[in-house]
């Protein structure tokens, strides 16, 4: 079955509505993709992250010296940090792509820190708590073996100078073990082997056996401390490496990645605008459209405001120059209406009839206007008008008539004489303005040509008074 043009125009129409939605629905939906409050809690977690790592090389420090009696908050530290890693491992949707790979690229690396820690830690535990032990044996050790000693003696198996030194060296032993515990001197070192060997040669010297004098037992304890201490902290130092670095790196990608999304989200939020406001210019102009459809009155307005228009031409021609204009009447039709038409069209009319009233008026008085030839010659017909000269008075004449509201024509002139040809409104009184025009010209004589003035002997006279004549079309007035 084919498709008629009006269910096409439809299907085309739903179309286009279906679209606008969706790309409408895209908009909006990036521009309130960013959620300020997931990026804090974020940003909470990374520094959770952090307070633990702090915590957790406290809590190692106090393990080493003996401060906590078990490992449970080691324990419970690392578990927390492996239990924020994970947490931080669902980032949030509106960071850029790039930006997420960059973060999870970062909290991989701190997985692997912290597994890493994690299995040094239990090393730690296992070397601490023998060396724990060994320090605890010590005191217990030193009374079993004074003891030992002082039974040796009732048993006249040592005297009182031999318990004296196998004393003195077990106290220097016990002290250097207590004191390399704590401190790191190489020199206690040597004073705990030194001690350890004097051991093993009094016990020879004296002849002792095991039973009498149980050696082995603190030489075996000193050599657990003095071995199991470097090895407790090699690892207390890998322990307390904070995971510094990464974090500080994790809040950098963190925080430009936020910025990034919020500048991208700006944009998403100006195209959203932009967007809409096609969108209202659209649906008004289609409904502009469908009004002018429906209202079939729309259209006869339109034909009646063109007429106005039509007129309103004619007068700016009038005004510019052209003839007059009869358009008026074609409104005649709309001068009895009650709206805004029929005032327009009053109003237009009104401006028609001022316009051709004024243009009468400028008709009248372009035909009154009168045309004159005036003739001055100089005082004694002296040759004192030189071409400059000339240039000058014409320039300086022309603008005197213009003030006058009189036109000049023409100018003509020679050594001892000025012609001019100009029009003059009837109400100009030429005499008058012959005079002015004499006196302007003498001002210029005395105030630009004092070398032509110093040639007249001191004449004050220019023009001569019997001498220039003046025409026009009323007859010959003699001036």
């Amino acid at each position: 079955m084919l498709k008629t043009p009006k269910n096409k125009k439809k299907i085309i129409i739903s179309g286009s509505i279906l679209l606008a939605l969706l790309i409408s629905f895209f908009l909006i939906s990036k521009s309130l993709s960013l959620d300020f409050g997931e990026y804090q809690q974020y940003r909470d977690a990374v520094a959770e992250f952090r307070e633990v790592d702090l915590t957790f090389n406290q809590q190692l420090l106090q393990s080493r010296y003996e401060l906590f009696a078990n490992y449970d908050p080691l324990v419970a530290s690392i578990n927390r940090q492996k239990t924020i890693q994970e947490k931080l491992t669902t980032i949030p949707d509106f960071f850029p792509d790039h930006k997420k790979q960059e973060i999870g690229l970062i909290l991989q690396k701190m997985g692997i820190v912290i597994g890493t820690r994690e299995n040094l830690s239990e090393r730690f535990k296992s070397q601490n708590a023998l060396l724990k032990n060994s320090l605890r044996y010590l005191p217990i050790l030193t009374e079993k073996l004074e003891k030992e000693l002082n039974g040796q003696e009732e048993k006249q198996v040592l005297n009182q100078q031999q318990i004296t030194t196998l004393t003195s060296t077990l106290n220097s032993l016990i002290r250097n073990l207590l004191l390399y515990n704590v401190a790191v001197d190489k020199k206690l070192t040597s004073n705990i082997e030194n001690s350890i060997n004097k051991f093993s040669q009094l016990q020879l010297q004296y002849e002792l056996t095991e039973d009498e004098f149980p050696s082995q037992l603190v030489k075996a304890h000193a050599n657990v401390i003095l071995n199991t201490k470097p090895k407790i902290e090699e690892l207390t130092t890998q322990l307390l490496q904070p995971l510094e670095e990464n974090t500080k790196a994790l809040e950098k990608a963190v925080e430009s990645s936020y910025q990034q999304a919020a500048v991208i989200v700006n944009l998403y939020r100006l195209l959203t605008f932009g967007w809409f406001l096609i969108l209202l210019t659209v649906v008004n102009y289609v409904l502009i459209q469908r009004k002018r459809q429906v209202d079939p009155e729309f259209a006869k307005y339109k034909k009646q405001v063109e007429k106005i228009a039509t007129v309103v031409e004619q007068i700016s021609a009038t005004v510019d120059g052209s003839p007059e204009t009869q358009g008026t009447t074609k409104l005649a039709n709309l001068y009895e209406r009650q709206d805004e038409l029929g005032q327009l069209a009053r109003g237009v009319r009104e401006i028609t009839t001022q316009v051709n009233q004024e243009s009468i008026m400028t008709i009248d008085e372009s035909s009154a206007s009168l045309s004159a030839r005036l003739t001055l010659f100089t005082e004694n017909r002296k040759n004192l008008i030189s071409p400059i000269t000339l240039e000058q008075l014409k320039i300086i004449i022309g603008d005197a008539l213009d003030k006058w509201n009189c036109k000049m024509i023409d100018f003509q002139g020679s050594l001892e004489q000025v012609q001019i040809l100009f029009t003059y409104p009837p109400q100009v009184q030429l005499s008058q303005l012959v005079t002015h025009l004499k006196a302007i010209s003498t001002a210029y004589f005395y105030e630009k040509l004092q070398d032509i003035m110093d040639s007249t002997n001191g004449q004050s006279q220019i023009w001569c008074d019997y001498s220039s004549y003046i025409t026009s079309c009323e007859g010959v007035k003699t001036v």
